[in-house]
């Protein structure tokens, strides 16, 4: 999978932040495990539509909206 993603970590009730980058409507969920048992959040998507200006890209059937570096879309995002 080429690209970047925001992945900031899960609270103690698996939510994740709501801000995200513009004209992004892909759902923010709890959906990353580290091998240590961390839980990360991750924009789930079904196609690039939901991802604003990055790309949907699936892994093993869930799809991850993913931006090149180029976009400066992360960067904004706290």
């Amino acid at each position: 999978m080429s690209g970047d993603f925001c992945s900031p970590k899960c609270d103690s009730r698996d939510a994740c932040p709501k801000d995200m980058p513009t004209g992004a409507s892909a759902d923010p969920e709890c959906a990353l495990r580290t091998a240590s048992g961390n839980k990360y959040c991750a924009l789930l998507c079904m196609s690039d539509s939901d991802c604003g200006q990055g790309l949907c890209q699936h892994i093993l059937g869930t799809g991850i909206c993913t931006y090149s570096t180029e976009t400066g879309d992360l960067s904004t995002l706290q």
